[in-house]
């Protein structure tokens, strides 16, 4: 028996969501020529009012909470192989996706990059597209309502977890403590052993 709060399937998620993806992650995969970096790109919002964490309590429960309000607009890249990049970005539009493309390029320079990532509208834009093509750069989109195959969100769920426990007394710490964790945690691949299992075998004479 498990006690624990279940992941929430959109209803609007292709019920062969998985045979879509790999499908699109084959035909990225076939265009590349030699090694390549190859990883995870989304954009999250934290904010110092994220806790929504539980507990029993045999006395009247107490919770002590951050009152202060910051929110931080985050893009990250988490890398299969490669190097991790988090930045700070006023808006989400296609403009902010495409420095941040930049980013992810001059952090990892030299061999071609396949990144994942959702179908948000400044994703798909023509002009992310086009721009992410000159920086050799294969954009792999995953299919519609299918966070869950983008083991980034563990990483952002994280981060909000760590928020949740500590006082934050200024935007810089808040911040800090952002950048400072999604860099901890990015090292890692224990958030995308589930995901590896299934599709690592479709990129693993690239990397």
């Amino acid at each position: 028996m498990h006690y624990a709060k279940p992941y929430a399937h959109d209803y609007r998620r292709p019920e062969n969501a998985e045979e879509l993806f790999t499908e699109s992650l084959d035909v990225a995969v076939g265009k590349v020529q030699g090694e390549c970096i190859s990883g995870f790109l989304d954009q999250a919002a934290p904010q110092t009012r994220d806790n929504k964490q539980r507990f029993w309590s045999f006395d009247k429960p107490q919770i002590v909470k951050n009152t202060s309000r910051y929110m931080a607009n985050t893009f990250g890249f988490y890398p299969i192989n490669g190097k991790e990049v988090v930045e700070f970005m006023e808006h989400s539009t296609a403009e902010y996706v495409c420095a941040f493309l930049r980013l992810i390029r001059d952090k990892n320079p030299k061999r071609h990059i396949i990144l994942i990532l959702d179908n948000a509208r400044a994703h798909i834009a023509q002009k992310t597209r086009a721009f992410a093509e000159s920086l050799r750069i294969s954009l792999v989109f995953l299919p519609p309502y299918s966070p869950d195959l983008n083991p980034i969100e563990l990483i952002w769920k994280s981060i909000r977890r760590k928020i949740s426990q500590i006082f934050v007394k200024s935007e810089w710490s808040f911040k800090e403590t952002i950048r400072t964790t999604f860099h901890r945690l990015a090292k890692k691949t224990t958030f995308m052993t589930g995901w590896l299992a299934t599709f690592q075998p479709i990129l693993s004479n690239l990397l």
